[in-house]
């Protein structure tokens, strides 16, 4: 149990298989998440972020050096590093 009345519903054997197929892959994930709880908190927590982020675009922008593109500071700087991929 987890908390006071709430079920553990992870399993390790499983999360072990789901490690070795990950394994396999070509290119492993910066993050997983492991269980339906895991996946449920992250996402709602990644779309908040999100939504966070559009709503206060303008102000982040507005913090940037007046002589500097922002938009095109991160097109050519840190997308064309190849280190990061586009969210747009």
């Amino acid at each position: 149990m987890v908390g006071a009345n709430i079920e553990y519903i992870g399993s390790a054997r499983r999360m072990g298989l789901a490690l070795h197929k990950l394994a396999g892959e070509p290119q492993l994930p910066l993050r997983i998440q492991f269980g339906s709880d895991a996946h449920f908190l992250v996402s709602g927590q990644a779309k908040q972020t999100l939504a966070d982020a559009a709503k206060h675009e303008e102000v982040s922008r507005s913090t940037d050096r007046e002589e500097i593109d922002g938009k095109a500071w991160v097109r050519d700087v840190l997308l064309g590093s190849g280190n990061f991929n586009a969210a747009e």
